[in-house]
């Protein structure tokens, strides 16, 4: 059977001055998939030089057998992924099974127990892990898809591939450019709203909610605010994600919130010109996982 492609490359951004393959030991590869899109981001490790960002679109996927399969491709037909000597390989999934826990409060076998709370959990198909959020002294627990981990061990035969949860990327990224005051940082993703709220290095609030609607976005953060008593006049609130900067939501949310700031890129990565062509506040989840692994 002829396998029917069910991928595009939407985006393609890459440091032909830097890139090299025979220096790919030295190379963080961070890779990050939801159910619709997948990403890849490639970064010195000795340097912190951002070197390379694909983005995809999967389209027309009506299973998992298909959404595997669509992956599986993207990883057959790239010139570089597959190989198994990187510096380190760290996947970031994106789904709604996770929990963020203080860690005085966690041990490892208390993962399946802090998830049940918030979702269904399947053991018999899931496998279940959890990471460090160090800064906040938190630690994540999430949910990946059997299938997806034993995808992953047959492709990287010779290297661990650690496992993030996005929410831990995009904490990483934002509590690594956080001021010592009390600060909104949201994340509009393809179809998904995070916000997180911090104090210094105390988490006060994190979770994430469906766009469905144009207003969802400004109802969402203005509704998170009241409900934790956010002064909307002088605690400032940090946009990034998927979205387009003169957007109408934007432009409605800037009217409630007198701060509002779009993001910008991290402090903590470097940048070629090449990448002026992609908007500064787009990607901050997948540059954020190159901190997960980083600060292990």
């Amino acid at each position: 059977m002829t396998f029917v492609k069910k991928y595009n490359l939407e985006s393609r951004v890459k440091d032909r001055r830097r890139f090299s393959i025979d220096n790919l030991e030295h190379y963080a590869l961070s890779l990050q998939a939801g159910y619709n899109d997948f990403q890849v981001c490639v970064t010195d490790s000795r340097t912190d030089v951002c070197l390379l960002l694909e983005d995809y679109s999967l389209y027309d996927i009506d299973s998992e057998k298909a959404y595997l399969e669509t992956l599986r491709a993207i990883f057959d037909d790239h010139h570089c992924i597959t190989a198994n000597f990187w510096n380190s390989v760290v996947f970031s999934v994106k789904n709604s099974k996770f929990s963020i826990a203080p860690s005085g409060y966690f041990s490892e076998d208390s993962v399946p127990d802090l998830l049940k709370y918030n979702a269904r959990l399947a053991p018999d198909r899931e496998v279940y892990y959890y990471s460090a959020i160090r800064d906040i002294d938190a630690v994540s627990a999430f949910a990946v898809d059997r299938n997806l981990v034993e995808l992953m061990d047959s492709i990287y035969l010779n290297i661990k591939c650690r496992w993030v949860h996005q929410s831990s990327a995009l904490l990483h990224g934002m509590l690594a450019r956080r001021d010592q005051e009390k600060q909104i940082a949201g994340y509009v993703d393809r179809g998904m709203l995070h916000i997180a709220i911090v104090d210094g290095k105390e988490l006060l609030f994190y979770n994430q909610f469906p766009l469905s609607r144009s207003a969802d976005l400004v109802r969402y953060i203005l509704a998170t605010g009241q409900t934790l008593k956010i002064d909307f006049q002088n605690v400032p609130v940090r946009l990034w994600g998927y979205f387009e900067e003169n957007s109408s939501d934007v432009k409605e949310l800037a009217r409630y919130i007198r701060r509002l700031r779009l993001g910008t890129n991290p402090a903590f990565l470097k940048f070629g010109y090449e990448f002026d062509e992609i908007p500064e506040h787009r990607y901050f989840d997948v540059y954020g996982i190159y901190l997960c692994a980083k600060n292990e």
